[in-house]
């Protein structure tokens, strides 16, 4: 079944961000670069603590993409998570 989207502009939101939380890991890393080679229209964040089951060589595949960030951070700092968010 094969489904396609054609957004109203009006009604429909259409995200210009993507905010992905420990993408840095095995499911993670593969669900950023789906997203980032997928939807270059959109900027794609991920945001990891790096500890014992994540790995930066994981996202190596997109890192040189434009619309790819990084950001080392737990996401128990609302400080940083709100700062990461703000426009």
């Amino acid at each position: 079944m094969s489904s396609s989207f054609v957004p109203d502009e009006e009604n429909d939101y259409i995200p210009e961000n993507i905010l992905l939380t420990g993408g840095a890991g095995f499911i993670g890393s593969h669900a950023a670069i789906l997203l980032a080679k997928k939807y270059p229209q959109y900027k794609v964040v991920v945001y990891d603590k790096l500890d014992y089951c994540s790995c930066l060589a994981n996202l190596e595949e997109i890192s040189r993409l434009k619309n790819f960030k990084f950001v080392k951070g737990d996401i128990c700092s609302p400080d940083l998570v709100s700062y990461i968010c703000s426009p």
